[in-house]
């Protein structure tokens, strides 16, 4: 539909100018009869030109006309995000990040941020950007949650913190991200009543994994209890399994058999609730961390997931990003068992995904290296030792005290002695 040259005419007929003094001397009166018939499409610069002429705003010419287009687009681009942020997606984050961008690039020179969807789409295709190392300006980013600010979208202003948030986790610079979930809680508590409680559950969430990031106990408490709050007055089941994850592997962190075994409970009912592949994995991967942990049945692990990982193979491809976790967890109970040649074969593939940014995932990681690292230095192979417990003492430094990070330093003490 021609609706830009209809709004155009439209216009220069309510002003009462003839197609010569619309055109001036920036245009033919060919050309902008061709941009009013629909046979051509002006520039972002034409476009100015012509609604300076007009005496109106560049958004009152393309607010009408492009709105539901934008809206289309939009929805595009979403899910197309979503697939992104997806673990178990089929293509890789950079194909379909660079696919978005493909899709938004045409648009972006005509996008002013006037109203919310294209506020919206500026906000994706600088997170693509950033995401794909293409380039990233804080300011301008903050502009953008200024934009959202004026056309009163402070669900998303909380959105684009807790986005800056997990920015800052990649740098790991875990005092920024309290810093910008702090920002996000500030504009959520002065329009409490504008926000949706999604969003709050998203950032109580994000809240308690920071603290947990700082190993400060009690706030991630504070932050666990309003969320259960929030849920259980309204009745909200969103994000229930994130925060069992969590209080679930805090519980076994600090060996608390009663609370591991309270929230391993929950998971397991709330994945026969679900019937989601997704949420199953992580049961089982919390049931194989119960047993090494909690249960030390070590064998038990072993033969759970010799039957769990060939399943999600099937389903998801080796190169899963789960797939390392699970390593780990196979390693830890070989090692335990003291069947060393069975941690370097089972942790012969092992690497950091790269976009695993937090601390509990990461240092988890790193032990593995760390374990690797004792398999090669007791059969000898002192080289290979160094560089696994290089790898995973340097990575780790940088961490909250845990039990993971005691025995990668004190294997660092051994093989580096």
């Amino acid at each position: 539909m021609n609706e830009l040259g209809v709004t155009i005419k439209k216009l220069r007929k309510e002003k009462k100018l003839t197609l010569a003094q619309l055109a001036g001397d920036r245009l033919t009166k060919g050309m902008l009869s061709l941009i009013e018939n629909g046979k051509a499409q002006p520039s972002m610069e034409s476009l100015r030109y012509i609604a300076g002429q007009l005496e109106v705003e560049v958004t009152a010419l393309l607010h009408n006309q492009s709105l539901e287009q934008k809206r289309a687009l939009l929805l595009q681009a979403e899910e197309m995000m979503k697939e992104a942020t997806d673990v178990f997606r089929e293509k890789t984050q950079e194909e379909i990040l660079e696919e978005l961008l493909l899709l938004l690039a045409p648009q972006m020179d005509r996008i002013q941020g006037s109203y919310f969807e294209e506020v919206r789409l500026m906000d994706l295709w600088m997170r693509a950007r950033c995401q794909l190392k293409l380039g990233f300006d804080l300011q301008e980013y903050k502009k953008v949650l200024g934009k959202y600010e004026e056309v009163h979208a402070f669900t998303y202003v909380i959105k684009g913190y807790s986005f800056l948030c997990w920015n800052a986790y990649e740098e790991r610079d875990y005092k920024s991200v309290l810093e910008f979930l702090l920002q996000g809680e500030q504009v959520m508590n002065d329009h409490e009543f504008m926000v949706d409680d999604l969003v709050k559950l998203d950032l109580y969430y994000n809240l308690a994994l920071a603290y947990g990031a700082l190993n400060d106990s009690k706030q991630t408490e504070v932050y666990t209890s309003k969320a259960m709050e929030l849920s259980k007055r309204n009745r909200i089941y969103y994000r229930l399994e994130d925060f069992y994850r969590l209080m679930f592997s805090r519980a076994v962190e600090m060996e608390d058999q009663e609370k591991s075994r309270l929230y391993l409970t929950k998971l397991r009912l709330l994945d026969e609730l679900a019937q989601n592949f997704q949420m199953h994995t992580f049961l089982m991967y919390a049931t194989a961390h119960y047993a090494n942990y909690i249960e030390k049945d070590y064998r038990k692990t072993i033969m759970l997931l010799e039957d769990f990982l060939p399943i999600l193979e099937e389903k998801r491809g080796k190169g899963s990003l789960v797939s390392p976790l699970f390593q780990v967890e196979q390693a830890y109970a070989h090692w335990q068992l003291a069947e060393t040649q069975q941690v370097i074969d089972v942790l012969a593939t092992l690497y950091l995904p790269e976009f695993q940014y937090h601390p509990f995932d990461l240092v988890y990681l790193y032990f593995g290296f760390a374990i690797r690292a004792a398999a090669y230095h007791a059969l000898g192979n002192h080289e290979r030792a160094k560089q696994d417990i290089l790898y995973a003492h340097n990575g780790c430094l940088s961490f909250a005290d845990s039990k993971y990070k005691s025995f990668i330093v004190e294997t660092y003490g051994k093989i580096m002695k």
